[in-house]
Order: structure tokens, then sequence, then C-alpha cells
């Protein structure tokens, strides 16, 4: 199926790899344009067959190894271009070159998509079919390593992107760490400086009424306009309220209220370990049941003070659900209550050496803390 060289026609340019043979395939309708290409192809390596139609070409192809195909873009049985594209499935490593009478871009492009390596123009230039036929023949012998080395590369490339997203799922790790850890370091430091503040501020009170006051009034400070009361112990086992701040109700109404506060709310708040956070009517009406008339529509923060487990007042903040308590106001009620129990501790504490040093008898001061009550303020605000 190889045409013999013959020694007596143009040469072919000889700088092909002289340990291969070649094998050429011309497929043209013109019998003048597949007979200069033999003559100008053929030579030492170099083993060139020319076919008229595109059913030849099919037949050779799969019937003998070929390197490469010069092939007419219009056959009287077919499309050269679409003839190409099936070659880059079929045979990858044949290569393709485009012959055309229509020298124009789109045919260029047209080549180029079907997969050519090149396409050549009528009439065909001998030195310039020479020169494009070494040309192509040479990229078969590197098909086979490029193709390695694109697959290495698709295989690396598909490791780096593992590899990525991997990384990248590890860095929004440790980002949302980073992040979390700052908002507890940020929220410690909030939380040390508050307890720091309020204990210097307490730290030679020794007055119970005092202590209340300017607990309170840190309070407001920090918290905002909002209802605040702290109940104490009574020495019936209840609660009563040594001191309040009165922002949204009035005073006659406020009296009823924080009565009815000291004998449901308070006990209740008493056996809460933790800070307690009612948001809505359902919150407070599955905490209180039908004791949750009386904080209907109110927000609710409130908690124990505690020094070694035992409870020595409580403190309830209330105001409308149209102004909602937040995040730090939780914060501060969880900073604010323990400095406030231990402190209580302390007061009680000192003075019940003062009774025994003195010889006095006990008063109520340190079961009993009704007697602040009589202490109201006239505008119903500020009482201790």
């Amino acid at each position: 199926m190889r045409s013999t060289p013959k020694q007596d026609e143009l040469p072919a340019k000889t700088d092909v790899d002289p340990t291969e043979d070649y094998s050429i395939l011309a497929v043209d309708p013109q019998a003048d344009v597949r007979d200069l290409i033999t003559r100008t192809l053929s030579g030492e390596h170099l083993y060139v067959h020319a076919v008229a139609t595109l059913n030849e070409a099919k037949a050779f192809i799969d019937a003998h190894p070929t390197d490469l195909i010069l092939l007419e873009a219009a056959l009287p049985d077919g499309d050269g271009l679409d003839y190409a594209a099936e070659l880059q499935s079929s045979h990858p490593h044949l290569q393709a070159i485009l012959i055309t009478a229509d020298a124009t871009t789109h045919m260029a492009v047209g080549a180029m998509r079907a997969g050519a390596v090149d396409f050549l123009t009528k009439p065909l230039d001998v030195d310039e079919l020479q020169d494009r036929v070494i040309t192509a023949l040479h990229a078969p012998r590197r098909d086979p390593q490029r193709d390695k080395q694109v697959e290495k590369l698709k295989h690396l490339c598909r490791k780096l992107n593992r590899s990525r997203h991997d990384i990248t799922q590890q860095v929004d790790i440790l980002c949302n760490d980073l992040v979390t850890a700052y908002q507890e370091l940020a929220s410690q430091m909030h939380h040390v400086e508050t307890t720091t503040e309020l204990r210097a501020m307490l730290q030679n009170e020794l007055d119970l009424e005092q202590l209340l006051r300017r607990t309170m009034e840190y309070m407001l400070d920090k918290a905002g306009p909002t209802n605040v009361v702290v109940f104490l112990p009574s020495h019936e086992g209840g609660y009563t309220v040594g001191g309040y701040v009165n922002y949204s109700c009035d005073k006659e109404s406020s009296q009823v209220l924080l009565q009815h506060l000291a004998e449901t709310v308070a006990p209740r708040i008493a056996q809460e370990p933790q800070v307690l956070w009612l948001t809505d009517n359902s919150m407070t009406e599955a905490w209180l049941g039908d004791d949750a008339s009386w904080l209907t529509n109110a927000q609710v923060l409130a908690s124990g003070c505690r020094d070694e487990d035992e409870t020595l007042a409580t403190v309830l903040m209330f105001r409308d659900s149209d102004e909602p308590f937040e995040d730090r106001h939780f914060d501060l009620l969880e900073a604010i209550c323990p400095v406030i129990g231990t402190h209580l501790s302390k007061v009680i504490s000192i003075h019940h050496r003062r009774n025994e040093l003195f010889g006095e008898e006990e008063d109520d001061y340190g079961t009993d803390y009704d007697w602040m009550n009589d202490d109201e303020d006239e505008d119903g605000g500020l009482a201790a």
C-alpha cells in the first residue's frame, strides 16, 4: 500500500528521525494534486499513499498505521473538516493537515477547531509543503510524552485543588476559631473589667442601703433605662424588696407589682442556677404560669446573687419588649451578681462580728432586710 520512493523525482527534506519510517496519506479528488504530493514527499523514510475519496481514506486509515494525513476539506463523498475532527478521538496520534482552495480566516479557524495541526492553500507550494509536513511529523514523536505530562499535570492539578479545598476549609475553621476565641476573650475581658470596676466601687461600702443604691446606679449606667429590683431574703423564709428602680410603672401600681414579684418571682429566681433571660410572653408563661400576667409584654433578665451556694439576694431587670435586652445586658448581670453576693456576705459577716464584739443583740440586719423598704424616694424612682 506504500509507494516506492523514486530517486529521479524531487527529493523530500531528510531532517526527520533517521531511525523511523513515516507513513503519509494524501486525500484529494484532483489527480494532479495527489501526484504533486507523492512526488514531493516520497523519499528516504517517507512513504506516501494517495487516494481520491473519503471512503478510500477511511479504509486505508483503518488498515494501515498512518502518521500524517493531508486532507482536502471538500471531498466528493464527505467533509474533510468533519473527518479531521473524528480522527481526534479515533486516532489521537494521527496528525492532520487540511488542504483547501478557500484561504480565508474562517477556514483557518475551522481547521484548527477540527484538530488539524496546519492547513495549506492551493495551488500548493513545494517548499511550503515540505516544511509543513516535516514540522507535523515531528509533533507525533512528542505527543506520547506530552500526553503523559499533560495527564500528570492534570493529576497534580486535581491534587492541588483538593489540597487547596482542604486548606481553605482548615483556614475557614481556623478563622472561625480565632473569631470565636477573640469574641470569648473580649467577653472575658469585659467581664473582668465589669467585676473589677464594681468591686472597686463597693470595696469600702459596708452600709447595706448604700451598697444596694450604688449597685443599682451602676446597673443603670451600664444598661440604660430599665426597671431593676433587688430582692432580699426575709426572716420568714420568703423575699422582700430591698431596693428598686422604677422606670415604667407609676408609683401606686409599682408597690402592688413589687410586692407580688417578691412573693412569686424572687423565690423562683433563687432556684435558677444561671442568669435567666425571657424574651417573650410564651417563655414567661412557661416559667411563671398564671403569675406571668404581672410581666406581660416585658423582657426579663434575672439572677441570684450567691456566695458559697447561698443565695443572699436576687436581681430582676424587666422592661417593655419594644426595648429588648441585648447580650451585653445578659453579660452585665452575669458579671455583677457574684460580686454582689460576695460583698453582701462580707457586710453580713462584719455586722455579725460587730454584734459579737459589742455584745449587741442581733437585729434584723443579718436576716431580715424589711427595714430598708421604708426608705422609698418621693418620686417612686430609685429606692433602697
